[in-house]
Parts: C-alpha cells; sequence; structure tokens
C-alpha cells in the first residue's frame, strides 16, 4: 500500500521495504530453523522434502541458506501463491 501512494509518479520508483517490529528478522530466523531440521530429515532419509507454499522473498532466504550446505540442493516447483522449495540430496 505505502509502495503505491510513494510511487504514483511514474518517472521515478522508490522501494520501500516495511519491517514492523522485528518481523522480518524473527521471520528468518524460523526459516533457518526450519531449514536445519528439513536437512536433517534429507539426510537421515533420502527422500525429498517439500516446504508449504512461501511468498518469494522466504523462498529465496531458503535457496540461500542451502547453497552452504553439503549433500543436498533445493529447486522450487509450483506455481503462484502455491509456489514452493523442495530440498533434496544431491544426485537425485
Amino acid at each position: 500500500m505505502v509502495n503505491l501512494i510513494v510511487n504514483r509518479d511514474e518517472s521515478t520508483r522508490i522501494k520501500i521495504d516495511l519491517d514492523t517490529e522485528g518481523y522480518r528478522k524473527r521471520r528468518t530466523e524460523i526459516l533457518e530453523n526450519l531449514a536445519k531440521k528439513a536437512v536433517e530429515q534429507v539426510k537421515r532419509t533420502g527422500k525429498p522434502f517439500r516446504f508449504d507454499p512461501m511468498p518469494s522473498k522466504e523462498r529465496k532466504i531458503i535457496h540461500m541458506l542451502m547453497k552452504e550446505e553439503s549433500g543436498v540442493e533445493t529447486f522450487s516447483e509450483g506455481e503462484g501463491n502455491f509456489r514452493k522449495v523442495v530440498l533434496k540430496p544431491k544426485g537425485i
């Protein structure tokens, strides 16, 4: 809503990112913990793990975290609001 108000003039664009009461930091921490548990499960079972659908910013966080993790890889599947991250063992 704020972006629409601020960017009424199409000649200049300003990107505004709001973080109310540290929500983004808390959400990132939650995603990190969820990703750690998912990695453990994938390594233990050898089966892919599908996260619940999430916004693109959150999917990007998962993908970036998993780049540093050996033995697993990620990709996204689905369409629109139902797009989710899949974590799987490398080579499968």
